[in-house]
């Protein structure tokens, strides 16, 4: 009886211009060589999951995971919902706590065509939320006491912070919404600049950011006070990165 191929690879491409890329550049702004060594542990742990995601959809998994990958859980958390935000790997999977990152798996192409073998595809479903609804794991309120900026080149600084924070109020908007709306009015948004209690958020066209203004403001505001733990929040939108 022949043995089932796993999709797994021993190797993945790592030029030596990786570090130079700006997952790595906010990574390590932020954490140092943790950052860098956090990357590409969960690149390697990904290349050696069959069909190269990592399912941590039960608190067992979340805890080996943590373990294996040699960092403080508020780190690990961080780190991740800052690699979601920054679209590193899936932000809809990392919702269902799957990690998947499209960019690898692109990469392993050659490998795939010299087997003879599609490429894995993007896995679109879990079997549950591994954590109870009454403990929150990722406690974002302790990952927003300090504000650190990057700068990349001669892009405009962004606050890492505000990633973690829109990844987190997007991902319990996703809850909240349909998938087709979610998709055609959320989904690319990103921030800009938070001010007091007012953040601003960029789309992508000034129909997605009227529509956004009039039919699910107060919806994105109450998210944003929950993930805060703040009493009052405002969201206000522009086009582009403008600031």
């Amino acid at each position: 009886m022949s043995r089932t191929a796993k999709d797994i690879v021993e190797y993945f491409p790592h030029d030596a211009g990786a570090r130079d890329s700006d997952t790595l550049l906010v990574l390590q702004n932020r954490f140092g060589n943790n950052g860098y060594a956090f990357w590409f542990k969960l690149l390697e742990r990904l290349c050696q999951a069959d069909g190269h995601f990592l399912d941590l959809t039960s608190p067992l998994k979340w805890q080996v995971f943590v373990a294996k990958m040699a960092v403080p859980e508020i780190t690990a958390t961080e780190m991740l919902f800052l690699l979601s935000g920054m679209q590193a790997i899936d932000n809809d999977l990392w919702v269902l706590r799957l990690i998947w990152c499209q960019h690898l798996v692109d990469n392993l192409a050659e490998v795939y065509r010299k087997r003879g073998r599609p490429l894995p595809q993007k896995p679109f479903s879990a079997t549950s939320n591994p954590f109870p609804a009454t403990k929150n794991p990722f406690p974002v309120a302790e990952m927003l006491h300090s504000r650190v900026e990057y700068k990349i080149g001669n892009k405009n600084k962004v606050d890492t912070d505000l990633i973690i924070l829109w990844a987190k109020t997007l991902e319990l908007l996703q809850t909240q919404v349909n998938k087709s709306n979610y998709n055609s009015w959320l989904a690319g948004t990103k921030p800009i600049k938070l001010a007091g209690d007012a953040l601003t958020v960029a789309t992508k066209t000034q129909h997605q950011a009227d529509y956004l203004l009039k039919n699910q403001r107060s919806l994105i505001e109450k998210a944003l006070c929950d993930v805060t733990g703040k009493p009052a929040q405002r969201v206000e939108f522009v086009i582009g990165e403008e600031r």
